[in-house]
């Protein structure tokens, strides 16, 4: 069928998502295609960041009972449904970087097998392999390189944790999320999933996957805007089974006591490492391309 532009434009007319560029402040005339670097700007984001600091200057302290404190849980509940995870698997907390690592820990402080190999994507955004490079320095664990184009089946043997990116940020190259998850569970290991460079611009079911960890930012196709914390997942079958390595005050599970030793607050309490480093800004509330509602906050 030949395309015209009349025929181009109806298309257009008829696009479900023909008025989502007005949710943003885009400059005039601009096409913006670098989403995937940094979001753009939702038009209501200046107006919450507005009314976060109105609340900041007027309840003070008290600010902290208006859902600063718990902000992390309470945006993970919203963000769940764009990933395909259920509540309480989700936390809006510090970095990629820091989640990589806390979940490190937590899945080799609890691997039986005898299995201390960290194993990272080559051609991957290097802080992922940076990161695990860090870990197993610290821990005594062996880092290894997943050759670019490599076949994981034959990197498999002695590792216990994979990390790897569903989307590749330099070629695009998108992985088949559940035929590698159940490959790597097959030979004995777990998989971190990277989301930077999907969720929010490709729809995700964790859940469907069988993925049980994965970490992802919020600052691009999530327009959190700079600063904006990552988030991790951990599904509700593998939640509680160990510590993570970075016991913040804000994980204890009285915090208020100011107990000299540790005590982790359950899941997700345990994985923020401190007080909230982040304004609980709620940015914006469109529909997902996909069909789910989501909020995403800073």
């Amino acid at each position: 069928m030949p395309v015209s532009l009349d025929s181009v434009r109806e298309r257009d007319r008829q696009d479900p998502l023909a008025d989502f560029k007005s949710h943003f402040a885009l400059p005039e005339g601009v096409l913006y295609l670098d989403g995937n670097s940094l979001g753009a700007q939702p038009k209501a984001a200046k107006q919450a960041v507005d009314e976060t600091l109105d609340q900041w200057r007027d309840q003070l302290i008290k600010g902290w009972n208006q859902g600063w404190f718990d902000a992390p849980e309470r945006l993970g509940n919203l963000l769940a449904p764009v990933i395909g995870a259920q509540r309480g698997e989700v936390s809006v907390t510090d970095n990629i970087t820091l989640n990589i690592f806390k979940l490190l820990g937590y899945i080799l402080g609890q691997c039986k097998s005898g299995r201390q190999a960290v194993l990272s994507e080559g051609g991957n955004f290097p802080t992922d392999g940076y990161i695990a490079q860090g870990y197993c320095r610290v821990s005594g664990a062996e880092h290894r390189f997943l050759p670019e184009g490599g076949n994981l089946a034959e990197h498999l043997d002695g590792v216990a944790v994979v990390v790897l990116s569903q989307v590749n940020y330099r070629t695009g190259k998108l992985r088949d999320m559940a035929t590698t998850t159940k490959l790597v569970h097959d030979h004995g290991a777990e998989v971190i999933w990277d989301l930077a460079h999907s969720a929010g611009a490709l729809p995700i079911d964790l859940n469907g996957c069988g993925a049980r960890y994965a970490v992802g930012c919020t600052y691009k196709y999530l327009n959190g805007g700079p600063g904006a914390p990552a988030f991790l997942y951990v599904h509700s079958d593998y939640q509680d089974k160990g510590w993570q390595p970075l016991s913040g005050w804000h994980g204890h599970a009285s915090p208020f006591a100011f107990e000299a030793d540790y005590t982790p607050a359950g899941i997700f309490p345990a994985f923020a490492l401190a007080p909230i480093r982040h304004l609980p800004t709620p940015l914006w509330k469109p529909h997902s391309p996909y069909g789910a509602r989501w909020t995403c906050r800073r």
